[in-house]
């Protein structure tokens, strides 16, 4: 009885198995609606978006490219009161993750990206080429559009280079402190913790990591918030010249004439090369040849494709870093707009108008803002 009870739930896993895969053949998508923000399951049985919930998403994926940290995000939710995709109060960061990473809210579904390994105890296992996968594009109606996705993966690849993903959140501070002297992050380091003269003051994190000492001192966060408030009541000091700077930093991000000219030459010479290699590959098959110069051939014109597709990447990865840039920038000057001067720290406007400040060597700061203008705060 046993063996027969296997049997059958060996047989109904391979029927769902096969259903399943066979509706990933043919593009269909079914999203889990119960918990997953912006989408419900419209009367013909695709996805229709939920425009209440479609605008978290848009929030969560626009404070992203303004600056904002994940964790920013999600304790930013949590206070809003708005409900997570499950329904509970509290948002984590995992959740605010995994909205920024699917490209479902783009339109598009990536389908079997796990598979049943045992199908007695449902284990599951990423996949990881053992099983096809299916790209469906155009699949449902988009959220976020597809260059509004593709920035937000490439601030993701760039936060997760710098190192950027490790910070707590807990403070506005983290990975934003750099040491003029050797390159790293500052972190915080808790003096006295156990006496009444406990304080907690910023230092080098490669301070005593090599054989020389880093030059460079301690800072207090009083320090790090007098010299923010310093420089930017300098920045709008003079506003017009800050809106100069601003205009020609934006004229020279948008035009990406020469990158686009660059991507569009690649790609005219990837399609040439394939050509080659199509046809180098059907006359080796239908007429005799020199094996060792056949392979020679080959491998000199695959050589030239991978060099031209990898300019075409580089100069495509420019062009994302560009409109980055732009969106970045926009959203520091629509913060730096309108405001007066400041007469205390203001986390938010920090948040939203640092891209990282220089502790130096000598003494005192260098806040560079995210239009890339830079002011320099003396020590005290």
């Amino acid at each position: 009885m046993s063996s027969l009870a296997q049997e059958e739930s060996r047989n109904i896993s391979e029927n769902v198995t096969w259903g399943k895969r066979r509706a990933f053949e043919q593009g269909k998508v079914s999203l889990p609606y119960k918990r997953f923000l912006g989408y419900e399951r419209g009367e013909d049985g695709r996805p229709q978006i939920v425009e209440s919930e479609a605008a978290v998403v848009r929030q969560i994926y626009k404070m992203f490219l303004q600056g904002k940290t994940i964790n920013y995000i999600a304790r930013y939710l949590t206070a809003q009161g708005i409900a997570t995709p499950g329904g509970n109060e509290k948002w984590s960061v995992s959740t605010v993750r995994s909205i920024l990473l699917s490209e479902k809210y783009k339109g598009e579904a990536i389908l079997q990206k796990t598979y049943t390994v045992d199908f007695l105890e449902h284990k599951m296992k990423r996949n990881e080429g053992e099983i096809p996968k299916f790209h469906v594009e155009n699949s449902h109606p988009v959220i976020v559009t597809v260059a509004q996705f593709d920035l937000v993966q490439a601030e993701w690849e760039r936060r997760q280079r710098d190192g950027n993903q490790r910070q707590s959140g807990l403070s506005p501070f983290s990975s934003k402190l750099i040491c003029e002297s050797c390159g790293a992050y500052l972190g915080p380091k808790t003096w006295h913790s156990t006496s009444p003269y406990r304080r907690v003051v910023w230092q080098c994190n490669r301070k005593y990591a090599g054989n020389a000492v880093c030059e460079t001192r301690h800072v207090t966060e009083e320090a790090v918030q007098a010299a923010f408030v310093t420089a930017f009541n300098s920045l709008i000091s003079d506003l017009a010249a800050t809106q100069e700077q601003h205009r020609a930093f934006m004229e020279e991000v948008i035009d990406t004439s020469t990158l686009d000219r660059r991507v569009a030459k690649c790609t005219e010479e990837c399609e040439v090369v394939a050509e080659l290699i199509r046809k180098a590959v059907d006359d080796n098959a239908h007429a005799v040849q020199d094996q060792a110069d056949y392979e020679a051939r080959y491998n000199a014109l695959a050589a030239r494709y991978a060099a031209a597709k990898e300019k075409a990447d580089q100069a495509q990865a420019e062009i994302r870093q560009r409109e980055l840039l732009r969106v970045r920038a926009e959203a520091f000057f629509a913060e730096v707009e309108g405001r007066g001067p400041l007469t205390g720290f203001d986390e938010q406007l920090w948040n939203c108008t640092v891209e990282s400040v220089a502790v130096l060597v000598g003494g005192g700061f260098r806040v560079r803002f995210k239009d890339r203008l830079e002011v320099e705060v003396p020590g005290r």
